[in-house]
């Protein structure tokens, strides 16, 4: 599939609409652009507010220690796939 986005003057494009439904990317959303020897690859990134529910939480738990093990999580997730 191909699509077209015209760079607006500060550098802006809109993505088109069918693009955004199938990669479910929603207002506020991170992107990830990664250029590769073919050219650039668009992919929905990760934040925090996406790994809600995903560790369970303890009564009273900090947002400062969820932050650090995410943190943590991801850094483990990097390191397993630079190595395999």
């Amino acid at each position: 599939m191909s699509e077209k986005a015209k760079v607006l003057p500060k550098g802006q494009i809109t993505i088109p609409a069918n693009i955004r439904r199938k990669l479910n990317i929603k207002a506020g959303d991170m992107l990830i652009i990664k250029e590769g020897k073919d050219g650039f690859m668009v992919s929905k990134g990760t934040t925090l507010f996406d790994m809600v529910g995903l560790i369970p939480l303890e009564k009273d738990v900090a947002i400062k220690n969820l932050i650090e093990e995410a943190r943590e999580n991801i850094a483990k997730k990097k390191s397993t796939k630079n190595s395999g």
